[in-house]
């Protein structure tokens, strides 16, 4: 396969990328015009232009969401574009004698920080005789460059090759592979950039994607022809989908998970919302209610839940439930000393005697499991489709749920679920509309906003534009408009919400509530 010609060689990514101040703050002010002929003066970032056809390997968009740069932005200073210089035949080579050093001196009950301790000792080793070698053939020592190659190899031995420069970047939220050598990668603000090639051919990514999954710490995913698509946590940063064989090219799509250990503060900090919203979700979830969070591809669902699960009471005893592990609320014993979460398990190909795939395990089963584990929330984590029945369970039978769903806007998310619930055998519309309206009290919805004052950069945000109340009543299902968009991309106060005293017990601000909504 051919490789991407060197930026470098184009004469605009030369002239663009002299124009940029590299040691600026990423997210400063900037002009956002297009460059044109003779311009001088202020660090300016270009608008999209098209790739040479020597790059297009796969088809493009014809527009980008955002704003499209060659190479980092201004002030990224991470080494992820930095790797032209390693020759990755010679990593490989290193990375193949570390794992024989490594499997002669290991022992049979090292831990795994045992082992990643002995992976640097032997790699510092193997590039030390590597230089001496250069040496002695005349070759000038490159410290920094040396520096470079033991990372890599360490990357290679026990993180994700050369994804893993992109996943440690503080900067980064999505990347997407189209093959071993088409990288799109989405900034935290939006901006969209070309990063380096991961693999020298598609049939070494998949073997590294195989390779990934059959050592995944919670399970082993399959990734064959059979199984020709797989979902992996990467640890509590990341998590990846991909496809194979039933593409082109293999598809990958990684989306880093910025914000963990977050609450509310920090969502108001960031402009998520404002802080009466905030005080209304924290007392929808204490006064034991059940919300769903929607909103679209990563418009910023999951750190909404675990926003909302740090404003439970520390002595509440929590059971996650997740067809992938996200939400990670174990991790954050500070907050929830009482938590445990479990995770759906893919099957093995087999099936067993009763029809059943062999070493499948559902959300279903394990919410049936749970009953008698003492919980006082049952929360459902994405419901995609036959998770809904889970959710309905864990909203009837525990003190309030929370679950996420894709959405258009927070009532589409009602339409949704009903959806969603039409397509298990023998639900009838008249029981999916009802149940629904009966389990879900509230729907927050949250989306992308792009802004930009004049003469800004456009910036990417997430903002919670509405948030309603869902009622069942004898006339049929109620709509209460609690918060909604005032037209400033933030959900105001708007009017409140049934059953309000019960939220006044559980800390809303409603005298705040009323002064904002006389405001608006």
């Amino acid at each position: 396969m051919s490789q991407p010609i060197p930026l470098d060689d184009f004469e605009f990514f030369r002239d663009d990328w002299n124009r940029i101040d590299h040691a600026a703050d990423p997210l400063r002010v900037i002009d956002p015009q297009p460059v044109t002929s003779g311009t001088t003066g202020p660090s300016v970032v270009s608008t999209v232009r098209q790739l040479p056809a020597a790059w297009a390997q796969t088809p493009k968009r014809s527009a980008p969401r955002v704003q499209h740069t060659f190479g980092p932005p201004p002030g990224y200073v991470d080494e992820v574009w930095d790797q032209s210089d390693l020759d990755w035949a010679q990593i490989k080579a290193l990375r193949i004698a570390a794992t024989n050093a490594i499997a002669e001196q290991r022992t049979s009950n090292s831990t795994e920080d045992e082992e990643q301790a002995l992976g640097r000792r032997v790699i510092a080793e193997l590039v030390d005789r590597m230089i001496a070698d250069e040496m002695r053939m005349g070759l000038q020592p490159d410290d920094a460059k040396a520096g470079k190659i033991r990372r890599a190899v360490f990357d290679a031995l026990f993180g994700l090759g050369r994804l893993q420069p992109l996943i440690d970047s503080k900067w980064i939220e999505n990347i997407e592979l189209h093959g071993c050598d088409v990288v799109h990668i989405e900034l935290k603000d939006g901006t969209m950039c070309d990063g380096p090639a991961v693999a020298d051919s598609d049939e070494e990514l998949i073997a590294d994607l195989q390779f990934w999954a059959s050592r995944s710490k919670e399970h082993p995913r399959p990734f064959s022809p059979a199984t020709p698509e797989m979902n992996l946590p990467l640890g509590e940063s990341a998590r990846l989908a991909a496809f194979a064989w039933v593409t082109l090219r293999p598809m990958v799509t990684i989306r880093l998970h910025g914000m963990v250990d977050v609450d509310f503060d920090d969502l108001i900090a960031k402009g998520t919302l404002t802080p009466l919203a905030a005080n209304f979700l924290g007392a929808v979830v204490r006064a034991g209610e059940s919300i769903v969070v929607s909103g679209a591809q990563g418009a910023g669902k999951t750190t909404l839940c675990r926003a909302l699960c740090a404003a439970l009471p520390p002595s509440e005893r929590i059971i996650t439930f997740e067809t992938d592990r996200e939400l990670h609320l174990e991790r954050m014993p500070n907050k929830h000393p009482r938590v445990f979460g479990i995770e759906a398990r893919q099957g093995q190909g087999e099936f067993r005697p009763d029809g059943r795939e062999a070493g499948k395990f559902e959300i279903s089963e394990a919410l049936i499991g749970s009953l008698r584990h003492n919980a006082d929330r049952l929360l459902v984590g994405e419901v995609r489709g036959g998770e809904i029945m889970a959710m309905i369970q864990a909203m009837q039978g525990g003190r309030g749920s929370i679950s996420t769903t894709h959405a258009r806007s927070a009532r589409d998310t009602y339409n949704k679920l009903v959806t969603c619930c039409l397509e298990v055998p023998g639900v009838s519309e008249s029981y999916a509309t009802r149940t629904i309206a009966s389990a879900i009290n509230y729907v927050a919805f949250i989306k992308k906003v792009n802004i930009a004052a004049k003469g800004e950069r456009v910036r990417r945000v997430r903002r919670v534009t509405e948030i309603i109340a869902i009622e069942l009543t004898a006339d049929g299902v109620s709509f209460t408009d609690v918060f909604k968009d005032d037209g400033t991309g933030v959900g105001k106060a708007n009017t409140v919400p049934p059953y309000v005293e019960d939220l006044v017990d559980a800390g809303f601000d409603y005298d705040g509530f009323v002064r904002e909504r006389g405001l608006s």
